[in-house]
């Protein structure tokens, strides 16, 4: 199995220099890897690096927390735009969506899904906080908005938690996994519950290992 073209290259440390961030890219073009993921800062160096190849840039929105208002994470989804991004991961604020101000969450879905028009769009769901209620109304409004990404975000997700969630999507959305993934037997495990995409920084192990399986 190929695995690179289920790697999103991450990196998204707050001390990171543009040296790295080259770095990063030249391994995604060389492991062709899906995407590589970067902070908003650096999209425009980014997809100068990466331009001509088929590795594709993406930023996530409203980091680390989501608390920044809907009018900031639109200002920072047309930057990244503009800059060269067309993988989009969006951090909700979660105070709104525990305190059940469903309206807030449904508006500012609505208002970055059209930012975002025809580039990809991911809705991270950050499992270690929100309860099984919290989840299924987050997955109905990316249903109704036709969102068809989320990314799931816990320190340990397991096989039920994946299954849970497919449950709640009914098979309607793709699945990508943040972080967890630091061996190629767990990635192949994902992969076969469904998990589309991971975002990670271990993706030159990653490809490492499986290349070590193939020629073994």
């Amino acid at each position: 199995m190929n695995i690179n073209s289920f790697i999103n290259h991450m990196s998204l440390g707050a001390a990171l220099e543009p040296q790295q961030i080259k770095v990063l890219c030249n391994e995604a073009k060389t492991q062709r890897f899906a995407s590589v993921y970067v902070n908003e800062i650096y999209v425009s160096l980014a997809s100068k690096e990466l331009e001509g190849s088929s590795v594709k840039v993406g930023t996530v929105i409203g980091y680390p927390f989501g608390t920044s208002s809907t009018k900031v994470k639109i200002f920072e989804v047309k930057n990244a735009i503009e800059n060269g991004a067309s993988e989009i991961s969006l951090i909700l604020n979660l105070g709104m969506l525990k305190s059940r101000n469903i309206e807030y969450i449904k508006n500012e879905l609505k208002e970055i899904k059209t930012t975002v028009g025809k580039n990809s769009l991911k809705v991270v769901i950050e499992l270690e906080y929100l309860t099984l209620e919290e989840q299924r109304n987050l997955i109905d409004l990316c249903l109704d908005l036709k969102i068809e990404n989320i990314e799931l975000l816990k320190r340990k997700i397991s096989k039920e938690d994946i299954l849970q969630i497919q449950g709640l999507t009914k098979n309607k959305l793709n699945l990508n996994l943040v972080g967890n993934v630091k061996d190629l037997s767990t990635l192949q495990r994902y992969v076969d519950l469904g998990i589309q995409r991971f975002n990670t920084t271990s993706g030159l192990k990653l490809s490492k290992e499986n290349n070590d399986k193939f020629w073994n």
